[in-house]
């Protein structure tokens, strides 16, 4: 991207703003090198987890399998519903980062014009606006993020309810210290289900800053193509 940065002609950096290209190499590229891998990691570890601890609680009493497959269809058309959600909402949080960037390195270009002009208080509520422009999007994902988590948190309720009946129910067929196990492996699922989940999410919307970083470097390279086949 920085060799076709170089090489591009005068035309691409009068239809793309300095705050475009700025949040290419430093927001997106951090999210890639330092977030991605430790979130990717993190979600891969709390998933076999997962997967662990439903499939002994499943050994241990076989027909908590009941509700488990409900509640897995449930979980599912959650999950896919707010990573549509979150994945729109995070690209018009990258959105309104660029004009912050902008902004900020024209300011800072320009700084002798603007105090010659007495335009101090002008470009500071300018940038004033695109920085709560930029903190709405921000805040909005962060609430979708929580909207997801009580939602989770009423699914995994309503598991270690079921469970919870399930075993008084049975209780004269089904062993104590199995029941015993059973209930504090679902409250640990309580903990960590939510947290894989919104771990899953979070690495979607981390993937999505590699196919920017790839659109943005393929187009780079198409224009550039273009401009040494005009001249030519």
């Amino acid at each position: 991207m920085l060799e076709s940065i170089f090489r591009a002609p005068m035309l691409f950096f009068d239809r793309n703003p300095i705050g475009r290209i700025l949040n290419r190499f430093s927001k997106d590229i951090g999210h890639m090198d330092d977030l991605l891998p430790l979130i990717f990691l993190d979600f891969i570890q709390t998933f076999l987890l997962v997967i662990g601890v439903v499939g002994v609680m499943v050994a241990a009493i076989p027909w908590i399998a009941i509700p488990v497959i409900p509640l897995g269809i449930l979980f599912f058309v959650l999950w896919r519903y707010f990573l549509e959600t979150s994945r729109d909402v995070k690209r018009l949080e990258c959105t309104t980062r660029s004009p912050v960037f902008s902004h900020l390195a024209s300011s800072l270009r320009g700084l002798w014009t603007i105090r010659a002009y007495k335009a101090e208080q002008k470009f500071q509520e300018l940038f004033d606006a695109y920085q709560d422009l930029h903190s709405e999007a921000w805040f909005l994902l962060l609430t979708t993020s929580r909207w997801l988590a009580v939602y989770l948190d009423v699914i995994c309720a309503i598991f270690v309810t079921v469970v919870a009946f399930g075993a008084l129910i049975l209780v004269e067929t089904l062993d104590l210290g199995q029941v015993g196990l059973v209930l504090s492996l679902s409250l640990v699922l309580t903990r960590m289900f939510q947290w894989c989940v919104r771990q899953s999410a979070e690495v979607e919307n981390m993937v999505m800053f590699i196919f920017l970083f790839l659109a943005f470097s393929g187009l780079l390279a198409v224009i550039w193509h273009k401009s040494n086949s005009y001249i030519k």
